[in-house]
């Protein structure tokens, strides 16, 4: 990195879960999805469906 780039990933907050855990979770490929939408993430159990909770954004590396 250098010559004035910038680190960005596309992050966004999940419930998922029977307890209806929420966490923040960076997408590893553009993600077109809106609040409310059904998502597949991985957890350290596996992978889970999980329902969107906020609307998709990039974020800084080291502001998420």
């Amino acid at each position: 990195m250098g010559n004035g780039e910038v680190l960005t990933r596309t992050a966004c907050l999940v419930r998922y879960g029977r307890l209806g855990w929420v966490a923040l979770f960076s997408a590893t490929d553009e993600l077109n999805a809106e609040h409310g939408d059904s998502v597949v993430i991985q957890t350290e159990r596996g992978l889970e469906l999980g329902e969107l909770l906020s609307n998709v954004a990039e974020h800084h590396v080291g502001d998420v």
